[in-house]
Formats: C-alpha cells, sequence, structure tokens
C-alpha cells in the first residue's frame, strides 16, 4: 500500500518539528546546564566539532566538553534559526543559524562574549526520536563587550 500525497507531506512536517524540537533542546540543555536533556540530543558514537576544538568522537565526550568550557560562563543564551532540513530515509542534513551570548566576569568587570555562527549536522531518528549524529559548529563571527 502506497501512501498518499497527503501523508508524506505529514510525515515531512512531523519529522521537521521533531528537528525543531531537537535544536531548540539542544540550545535549552546548554543554557540550564541541563546535562540529562543534552545527553538526550546525541546517539551514543556521535562525532561533534566546535570551532577550534579537535574532534570529539562519543556522546559522553560531548558532554564532558560542554561542561567545561560552560563552567567559565555566568550564562549563557543559545539561539537558533534559520533551520534548513533535507530529509533523508531515517536520517536528515540540517543547517541552522546560532546567535550565543555568553556571560562572564573578567577583571571584576562583567563582560559579553556574543558568537555568530551555523550548525551543520547529520541527523538520524531513532526509536527515542531525533538525535545528532554529527555536528560541526561554524565560526561566522563574534564580538567581545
Amino acid at each position: 500500500m502506497t501512501s498518499s500525497p497527503e501523508e508524506g507531506e505529514l510525515d515531512r512536517l512531523l519529522a521537521k518539528a521533531g528537528i525543531d524540537e531537537l535544536l531548540v533542546g539542544y540550545a535549552t540543555a546548554l543554557d540550564n546546564r541541563d546535562w540529562s536533556l543534552l545527553e538526550q540530543c546525541f546517539v551514543d558514537d556521535a562525532k561533534v566539532t566546535y570551532l577550534n576544538s579537535p574532534p570529539l568522537e562519543g556522546r559522553e565526550a560531548v558532554l564532558e566538553y560542554c561542561r567545561t568550557a560552560l563552567a567559565r560562563f555566568e550564562l549563557t543564551q543559545h539561539m537558533v534559526s534559520n533551520v534548513t532540513v533535507v530529509l533523508g530515509d531515517q536520517t536528515a542534513e540540517a543547517t541552522s543559524y546560532v546567535r550565543a551570548e555568553h556571560v562572564m566576569h573578567r577583571d571584576d568587570e562583567r563582560c559579553r562574549w556574543t558568537l555568530g555562527g551555523r550548525y551543520e549536522d547529520r541527523l538520524v531518528q531513532t526509536g527515542q526520536g531525533w538525535r545528532i549524529a554529527e555536528r560541526a559548529l561554524v565560526h561566522l563571527w563574534d564580538e567581545t563587550t
């Protein structure tokens, strides 16, 4: 039995909604330091490259990197937008923009580092929903105030 065009469109919209939820969940996990939620964003053998860091292999390596990298900031706010998705069979390629605000203290003054970048992701659909299999953060610009 073949699916109707309407069913195909519904499947596409549901996949896109699930991917949007994953990308926002990732940003929310970082900002709330919700390591359990962050863990749910990745497959076990995820591969991630953040800016100039060496490639990270495995979900645990990603979690440890994020815990360590974010520890120096008083707070962060990651905003994800301009999401484009190309769906495959139980996989997807996604690109999204990120603007990440990082608040810290330096020389007894509060300062802010803002990063503008792009996430390039390979995603897989699992029994628990969409997960990040590969992620690269591409630096576009930054500013410190």
